[in-house]
């Protein structure tokens, strides 16, 4: 009996520790400029048009130990996608893709992570826009923790996925636009509490 009470307490310690190495690190665009949300869609062949969401946040779990105790949310504003400064193109694209009126945020949260070595990570996770919820993954890369300049620790992530919009019931002018969206993301994280706007 005590060695089994032994064993469980042994358990619940390590338990406890391992999930103790885990430290929350927050990102918004309010914060640090830094951060990016980038989609790429073909402009019916002649180019590649990239736009941008400049407001979203969230938070990254990192246990740097055991990556895939790590975990991930993010929410984004789809009032702030910004085509290349260019007003009547935000606005069409807002509208005709993320009818912000009824839908005004977009959520991703993480349900898994597979540590694929040297900092690379794929990232599953639920994706939701306009109401519809669809898993995705994430090839991502755990770049660095470091100081940053005299404002404190930061981490650093990248991110790249290929998805495609008709999953999420988002078909507008398919004749033009094609189904396969690439997303492009970097991430600078200070602690979650920290105050570090502006940097």
């Amino acid at each position: 009996m005590r060695q089994s009470t032994s064993l469980i307490l042994a358990f619940c310690l390590a338990t406890s520790a391992n999930i103790a190495k885990a430290e929350n690190w927050a990102f918004s665009t309010a914060e640090d400029a830094h951060n990016m949300l980038m989609f790429k869609v073909s402009h019916q062949g002649f180019s590649n048009s990239m736009g941008f969401f400049t407001d979203f946040y969230g938070v990254i779990s990192l246990d740097e130990n055991n990556l895939e105790n790590s975990s991930v949310w993010a929410e984004i504003n789809t009032n702030s996608v910004d085509m290349a400064q260019h007003e009547v193109w935000s606005n069409n694209t807002r509208n005709q893709f993320f009818d912000p009126e009824n839908y005004s945020t977009m959520r991703f949260e993480s349900t898994s992570v597979t540590d694929m070595g040297d900092g690379s990570m794929e990232i599953e996770g639920d994706l939701s826009i306009v109401g519809i919820t669809k898993s995705i993954t994430l090839d991502a890369k755990f770049n660095r923790i470091g100081q940053y300049m005299d404002v404190g620790p930061k981490a650093g992530f990248s991110a790249t996925a290929s998805l495609n919009r008709t999953d999420w019931g988002i078909d507008a002018i398919l004749h033009l636009i094609p189904e396969q969206v690439d997303i492009v993301i970097e991430i600078e994280a200070f602690p979650e509490g920290m105050a570090a706007a502006d940097h």
